[in-house]
C-alpha cells in the first residue's frame, strides 16, 4: 500500500506539472494572439495598389498552438508558409529537436460584391465559404500540431521540434495581392513565437542536419556558440538541393537521407549529381559567399565577407537580429534585403564548420513566375498565366513587370539609405505593437 501511495504521488506530481506547463503554453499564446490583433475583429483589405503605394500587409491572428513540451536547446527556428505547405513544415518539425515557430498563411479573395464596403470591419466581409475555409485551415494545422505533440511526448527519433503556429490570414480585394505572399510581414511574425536567446530564420522548403541538433545538445558547444552570437556574428548553415536529374518524390526522399547524415557522407551524393550546393544554377550570388570549398575542408568555422546579394541563412542573436522589412511581398530580394541590412548594422559573418541544411525540392510557387514573367521567360511566363496575373494590362505595363519595378525600387531606395546609414524596415502594425508588449521581447 505504502509503494502504491508513492506512485500515485508520483504521478499526481506529474499531471501537476504537465498542466502547469500546459497553462503556462497557452498564457504565451493567447497573449500573442491578442497583442497582435489588438481587439481588432477583421483587417482592413489589401490591394496590389496598395502594395505599389508601399502599404504594409495587414495580417489576422486566427489561432495560435503553442507546445506545452519544453526544450533545452537555445535556438529557435523560425519559418513561414502558406497552408498547402505543412507537409513541409511536418518534415521540418521532424529534422529539429527545438522550438519552431511558424507562421502559416492563408489568402481571403473577396467577392466582387464586397469590395468596396464602408466599414471594412463588418462581419459581412467574411463569406459562409471563408467562414468555412479557416475552419478547415485550422482542423488541419491542428491534426499536425497533435501529431508534433505526440511525437514529442513518446521522443520519437532524434527530432521532434516543439511547435508554436500562428494561423494568420488576409483578406485580399483582387487576385493580384492574393497571389503575392506577405512573406517578410509573416517571418515577422512569427519571430514573436522565439523566447531562446538564439535564432534561426529557415525557409519552411529545407530541413536542418541532425548535427545541428547533436551540436546545440552539448553544454560546451552550446555556450561557445551562443557567446559568438551574442558579439553580433552570425553563423551561416550551408545549403544543398537536389538536382533536376531526381523528381521531387526521389529528391524529398535523398532529402530525409542527408540531414542524417554529416559532412563526410554528403561528398558521395555530391560526385553522384543528385546534390549540389543552393542555387548553383539558379542565383549562385545568393550562396557562394559561404565557399563550399572550405566548408568540406575545415574543422573550424570560419569568416566570410559579405558580399551584395548574399543570402544564406542563418542563426543570430534573437535580440539583435534586424527585423523583415514588410513592404516586401511575394518573390524577389525579401531576404537579401535583411542578409544585407545585418552587413549594414555591423555584424561579422561566420560559417559554422558542423551544421548544414538542405531544401526539399517542390513545384515553382505562383509568386516566381509573376516575378520571373517580367524578364520575358518562357518558364515565368507560365506560371504567371497559371496564377492569373500575367496578362492583364495596368497603365500600359502588366501586372507581372509592374510587381518587379516595384521590387527593384524598393532594393535600390534601401540600399541607398543603408549605405547612408538611414534606412529602418518597416514593421507591421501587430510585429511592432507586441515586440513593445510581450514580456520576452519587451525585457529586451
Amino acid at each position: 500500500m505504502h509503494v502504491l501511495c508513492k506512485v500515485v504521488l508520483a504521478l499526481t506530481v506529474l499531471l501537476a506539472a504537465a498542466a502547469t506547463s500546459a497553462a503556462i503554453s497557452n498564457n504565451y499564446g493567447l497573449d500573442l494572439h491578442k497583442c497582435y490583433n489588438n481587439g481588432v475583429d477583421l483587417p482592413v483589405p489589401v490591394s496590389f495598389a496598395g502594395f505599389l503605394k508601399n502599404e504594409p500587409p495587414r495580417l489576422h491572428v486566427h489561432q495560435v498552438w503553442w507546445s506545452q513540451h519544453q526544450s533545452r536547446m537555445p535556438l529557435t527556428v523560425v519559418t513561414a508558409l502558406t497552408l498547402s505547405r505543412l507537409d513541409a513544415l511536418k518534415a521540418q518539425c521532424q529534422s529539429w529537436a527545438g522550438p519552431l515557430a511558424a507562421a502559416v498563411y492563408l489568402v481571403l479573395q473577396l467577392e466582387s460584391e464586397q469590395q468596396g464596403k464602408s466599414n471594412p470591419h463588418q462581419d459581412s466581409l467574411l463569406s459562409a465559404a471563408h467562414k468555412q475555409g479557416l475552419q478547415e485551415a485550422a482542423s488541419e494545422v491542428q491534426r499536425l500540431f497533435d501529431e508534433s505533440e505526440a511525437s514529442a511526448a513518446q521522443g520519437r527519433g532524434p527530432g521532434g521540434c516543439q511547435l508554436r503556429v500562428l494561423l494568420m490570414y488576409e483578406l485580399a480585394a483582387d487576385e493580384l495581392v492574393a497571389s503575392i505572399l506577405p512573406i517578410n510581414a509573416l517571418r515577422n511574425a512569427a519571430m514573436l513565437a522565439a523566447q531562446t536567446p538564439a535564432v534561426a530564420m529557415v525557409d519552411a522548403d529545407l530541413l536542418l542536419s541532425s548535427a545541428l541538433t547533436h551540436e546545440l545538445g552539448k553544454e560546451d558547444r552550446s555556450s561557445a556558440l551562443l557567446d559568438q552570437l551574442q558579439q553580433r556574428h552570425v553563423l551561416i548553415m550551408p545549403a544543398f538541393e537536389t538536382t533536376k536529374a531526381l523528381s521531387i518524390r526521389a529528391g524529398a526522399e535523398l532529402v530525409g537521407k542527408a540531414v542524417q547524415s554529416d559532412k563526410a557522407g554528403l561528398m558521395p551524393l555530391l560526385d553522384s549529381g543528385h546534390l549540389q550546393p543552393f542555387a548553383r544554377q539558379a542565383y549562385p550570388r545568393g550562396h557562394n559567399c559561404t565557399d563550399f570549398k572550405r566548408w568540406f575542408s575545415t574543422s573550424k568555422p570560419y569568416h566570410i565577407e559579405y558580399l551584395v546579394n548574399c543570402e544564406p541563412w542563418f542563426m543570430v542573436w534573437r535580440q539583435h537580429n534586424p527585423n523583415y522589412d514588410a513592404r516586401f511581398r511575394g518573390y524577389g530580394w525579401n531576404k537579401v534585403q535583411q542578409v544585407a541590412l545585418v552587413n549594414a548594422s555591423g555584424f561579422t559573418f561566420e560559417v559554422h564548420p558542423r551544421a548544414f541544411l538542405v531544401h526539399r525540392p517542390h513545384p515553382r510557387s505562383p509568386a516566381q513566375g509573376i516575378y520571373a514573367a517580367a524578364s520575358g521567360g518562357a518558364a515565368g511566363s507560365s506560371s504567371s498565366s497559371n496564377s492569373g496575373v500575367g496578362s492583364t494590362e495596368q497603365g500600359g505595363a502588366s501586372p507581372a513587370k509592374l510587381f518587379r519595378r516595384k521590387v527593384a525600387a524598393m532594393r535600390h531606395v534601401a540600399l541607398r539609405d543603408m549605405l547612408r546609414g538611414q534606412y529602418t524596415p518597416v514593421l507591421d502594425e501587430g510585429s511592432e505593437r507586441c515586440r513593445r508588449t510581450l514580456t520576452w521581447w519587451a525585457a529586451g
